[in-house]
């Protein structure tokens, strides 16, 4: 798991108005109008042996936020009508999506969004973030808006202050286990900062396809090795399986979780 956006474009705590206590997935409405001017072939899935792989869309965003909240929801409150746990859960995917200069989407059969991954290309330095990409195009700039709007609600509430707070301990943590990391090689250095598939995806080799993906675009790139941030609480062994080693970690605390976290960062070779 990554850490919270910091200071995502100067945004600050600002009060909360009357559209921003709308529940975070009716707000979802907003980008999934984003998508509605386009031809429905393009998200329409083919049956083959291979998931078909496309760049992320705006309207794929309540699929994944579903996701975040099936998979780590119940740690916040176990109540899933919990305001602090659904805005949570749309606070760290549009986090992950804003660092990224890419996300792609591997579709399910039917054509649904079935998984989720985000990188970014030049990971050398731990304070890009590639925030500046989200200025690119309307979409992304609504999600920084949408992002704002969230840390705000958060910021209101007890609980929504201390899942803040275990944000900002984990983007520490992260920072330090970088810190551990050897020189970047030539070619420099990627980030998978983010992988997740939805319910219906798990055991069909979405996520597999996902990193294969990432993993292809880095080689092409020229990239020297890649990392990511990962815990005991995720399926992290999946990535040792994948070839990727333990290059840092660190057990510690946090305000919203009752048993110690064990963060890891992982790093792969991208060429021979």
């Amino acid at each position: 798991m990554g850490g919270r956006l910091e200071n995502p474009g100067g945004f600050g705590v600002a009060g909360v108005s009357s559209r921003e206590k709308m529940p975070a997935m009716t707000e979802l409405k907003h980008l999934r109008a984003e998508d509605a001017h386009t031809d429905s072939s393009t998200a329409a899935a083919r049956f083959s042996p291979a998931p078909e792989i496309r760049d992320f869309m705006p309207a794929d965003m309540e699929a994944f936020v579903t996701a975040y909240d099936e998979v780590w929801g119940w740690e916040i409150h176990a109540d899933p009508a919990s305001m602090e746990r659904s805005t949570m859960a749309l606070a760290y995917t549009l986090t992950n999506l804003l660092r990224a200069d890419a996300a792609r989407t591997a579709l399910l059969p039917d054509g649904r969004p079935g998984a989720l991954a985000c990188m970014r290309w030049d990971a050398s330095n731990p304070q890009t973030h590639g925030v500046e990409p989200a200025h690119r195009d309307l979409a992304r700039i609504r999600m920084k808006t949408l992002y704002e709007r969230c840390v705000s609600r958060l910021a209101a509430t007890n609980l929504g202050r201390d899942c803040l707070e275990f944000e900002d301990d984990l983007m520490a943590v992260n920072h330090e286990l970088m810190g551990r990391l050897p020189p970047v090689p030539e070619g420099g250095r990627a980030e998978l900062i983010y992988l997740i598939t939805v319910r219906e995806a798990r055991g069909l080799g979405l996520g597999k396809a996902l990193m294969d993906d990432f993993e292809a675009a880095c080689r092409t790139r020229g990239i020297g090795d890649a990392f990511l941030y990962t815990d005991n609480h995720c399926h992290w062994k999946i990535y040792l399986k994948r070839g990727w080693s333990i290059a840092a970690k660190k057990r510690w605390r946090a305000p919203i979780e009752d048993d110690a976290i064990e963060s890891m960062l992982m790093r792969k070779a991208m060429q021979p």
